[in-house]
């Protein structure tokens, strides 16, 4: 997805800029839902290809960041603008890879998550250490501890653990509802209940139109029995964990895990083992594919210290990063080979010149033999000859 400031002249510059980071979360959304619904193929394979070089429906999906939308505010959702086209195509792309998690009782949909602020499990140690450990600990300066760092020194304070095994904390739920701003604390819980408010909603915003002036709000012709917004309200949850060993650097933060699923259809009984069946799905799977240390999204912050991740995450990372700088180098090429094209149509001087990218190894050699310090010769030499 190319996104330049021209083409958006509809936005602000705030919404701009937001525009641009829920860019980045759609294009995951997007390969990440063809790679759910089993018609990703391999790279570098052509798209007419036969079947056999699709990728299969994995069992486990483990994605780099969160599983939850960036762009979740319903706000922005209904904004009648290219900002809310954005966020509607990854609440829409979400929903589509909910709908595959749901339809099988073996799939799941999950993601690592190196850097939080949320302070959920955090909250909870300092809660217990204050009524059953003791007294006079200071929940006002323990508050400001994030979760990442909470958990992996309570992991490094455990007894240690034979190979193979992980110490795992509880698992979080939380519905979608609660992650937005706009719709905590509304009193709606069950499918109808949140098909009233939005149909309230819904009402309102027709109203506010009659009377008013402007552009039609975006829901004035929505079927809201079938949005993908209020479906994602009324089926998706989000639950989340840690898991870690002790021993070895405590400062070596270990990742949030988390995986999106609908829990809450299911009664106490089946939303137990589910929950725990992906969990346990989750752990096996990063420890069959191993750990990774990562030091490069500390890369011009403050920040010296590693974090854990699971080495496929590290490794897509890596290949993205290269990828990256292919294209960049394609595309600057293209656009120098259009610039001269356009020249020579003009009749202008068009030097011959033709860059052409070079492995680092011969740069690295041309360089040295151009600065390589050459023979001087001295007066008694010039004299004798």
């Amino acid at each position: 997805m190319i996104l330049s400031r021209l083409w958006y002249s509809d936005l602000s510059d705030s919404q701009y800029e937001h525009t641009k980071k829920a860019a980045l979360d759609v294009v995951q959304f997007r390969v990440d839902e063809r790679v759910m619904t089993g018609v990703a193929r391999a790279l570098g394979t052509a798209t007419s290809a036969a079947s056999a070089s699709q990728l299969p429906k994995p069992t486990l999906l483990i994605r780099d960041g969160t599983v939850t939308p960036q762009e979740r505010e319903f706000q922005h959702y209904c904004a009648s603008n290219s900002y809310g086209d954005v966020v509607r195509e990854g609440i829409n792309l979400s929903y589509k890879i909910l709908r595959e998690v749901t339809d099988s009782s073996r799939r799941v949909y999950a993601g690592s998550v190196k850097f939080t602020v949320l302070k959920t499990f955090s909250t909870i140690l300092n809660w217990f250490i204050k009524h059953r450990v003791d007294a006079g600990w200071d929940l006002f300066r323990a508050s400001v501890i994030s979760d990442p760092v909470a958990m992996t020194r309570v992991f490094n304070s455990l007894p240690s653990l034979p190979s193979g095994q992980y110490y795992r904390s509880c698992v979080i739920a939380r519905p979608f509802p609660a992650m937005v701003t706009d719709l905590r604390g509304v009193p709606a819980e069950t499918s109808d209940e949140w098909l009233a408010h939005f149909r309230k909603r819904q009402d309102r915003q027709l109203t506010d139109y009659r009377e008013g002036s402007g552009p039609p709000p975006w829901m004035l012709g929505v079927d809201i029995e079938d949005d993908p917004y209020v479906r994602l309200c009324q089926q998706a949850d989000y639950a989340s964990f840690f898991i870690g060993r002790p021993g070895g650097d405590p400062h070596i933060t270990v990742p949030r895990f988390e995986f999106m699923d609908c829990l809450r259809k299911h009664s106490i009984v089946d939303r137990q083992t589910r929950v725990e069946r992906s969990a346990r799905l989750i752990v096996s799977g990063v420890h069959h594919t191993k750990w990774a240390m990562d030091r490069d999204h500390n890369f011009m912050t403050s920040s010296k210290v590693p974090r854990l991740v699971p080495y496929v995450v590290y490794q897509a990372h890596e290949a993205c990063k290269a990828l990256g700088h292919k294209l960049e180098s394609e595309l600057r090429q293209a656009i120098a080979a259009k610039l001269s094209q356009i020249k020579s149509w003009r009749g202008l001087i068009v030097p011959k010149v033709t860059i052409e990218p070079v492995l680092a190894s011969d740069y690295l050699k041309r360089m040295q033999k151009l600065l390589a310090p050459k023979p001087t010769t001295t007066d008694e030499d010039n004299s004798g000859a």
